[in-house]
Order: C-alpha cells, then structure tokens, then sequence
C-alpha cells in the first residue's frame, strides 16, 4: 500500500513537472510571438507614416501648383482657410513666400489671425 502511495506521489509529481514545462514553453512561445507581432506593427506604422508623408508631399506640391499667387484676394481667402485649419505650413508659405497680410481683413472685418484663435489653433497664432 505504501509503495502504491509513493508511485502516486512520483507520477503527481512528473505530472507537475511537466505542466510547469509546460507552462513555460507556452509563455516563452506568446512572448515569442508577441516580440514578432509587435515588429509587424511597428513595420506596418512605418509603412503608414512613408505613405502619408508622401501623400502629404503631393497634396501640399498639388495645392502651391493650383492657384494664381499674384491673386492677393485668392492669397486671402486661403490664408483665412490655413490659420482656421490650423495649417501651420501653409500660413507660413504664404505669409513668407507670398507677402500674405496677416492684417487684411475679410467681408466682416476679421483678419486671419482670428480665425485661427477662433477656431483654438493656438499653434498657428
């Protein structure tokens, strides 16, 4: 009866270890593949930021090459359009490149300025 009980003791304890065994390749195999899954994330954000940088690059090449800048009152109306977008690059496009007048002020008397403040575009104010 003894020697029944220490068999018993001995396979519990096999059956122990191996579940621990167990255990452990299972959890070096989910950080295996957490390690590879957050690789392919990064590969993929990385894949994402080139592509938007390059849209980027071509709207903002698409939208210099689309208006006549000798046109002071189209200069206006998307200076007005940049600061109440928040769009920093293309405020500072056309007020350096393009002489763009921060003062001007539109139908209702706004200028570009308060556009952007109105609209919470600290950034471009």
């Amino acid at each position: 009866w003894r020697r029944l009980l220490a068999e018993i003791e001995q396979l519990k304890e096999a059956h122990n270890n191996d579940k621990r065994a167990m255990e452990a390749a299972m959890e070096a195999a989910m950080a295996e593949q957490q390690q590879e899954h957050e690789q392919i994330v990064a590969e993929l954000q990385a894949t994402i930021d080139e592509k938007s940088k390059c849209i980027e690059d071509q709207s903002w090449n698409a939208w210099k090459s689309s208006f006549l800048w000798d046109d002071e009152e189209c200069i206006l109306v998307e200076l007005n359009e940049a600061c109440k977008c928040g769009e920093l690059k293309k405020v500072k496009f056309l007020v350096e490149e393009l002489n763009a007048d921060v003062h001007a002020t539109d139908e209702d008397g706004g200028k570009p300025l308060h556009q952007a403040a109105y609209n919470g575009r600290i950034e471009v104010c």
